[in-house]
């Protein structure tokens, strides 16, 4: 066997080939912080309406039954557990802007971080 060799220039550069499968993706990052929780949570309309859902949610069989008014049963206890929870939460977190009123210049606060 004998190798050629070639001696000048470079020729053109051929057209582009198809693109290669994707690769496997990079380490994430570390998350961010999760948020206020109040934020997301119903309104007390909202959770009373669930409780008028799930008490009107009534039927024949729900009386005949024995699973089906087990599940009725606990469908009417968990919303109103949701209830008293949802306007518990409420009250400890919500505050009242007339008597805490935002501070606006916060040059005499001094951050121990």
């Amino acid at each position: 066997m004998t190798s050629v060799v070639l001696l000048g220039g470079e020729g053109a550069q051929g057209r582009a080939g198809a693109p290669g499968p994707a690769g496997v993706a990079g380490v994430q990052g570390v998350p961010g912080p999760s948020g206020l929780a109040w934020l997301y949570q119903p309104t007390p309309a909202e959770l009373v309406a669930n409780v008028k859902d799930a008490v009107l949610d009534l039927s024949p069989r729900t009386l005949l039954s024995p699973r089906s008014g087990l599940r009725y049963v606990g469908a009417v206890a968990t919303r109103l557990i949701k209830l008293q929870g949802g306007l518990l939460l409420r009250a400890l977190v919500t505050t009242d802007t007339t008597s805490n009123p935002v501070v606006r210049d916060q040059s005499h606060v001094r951050s121990i971080a």
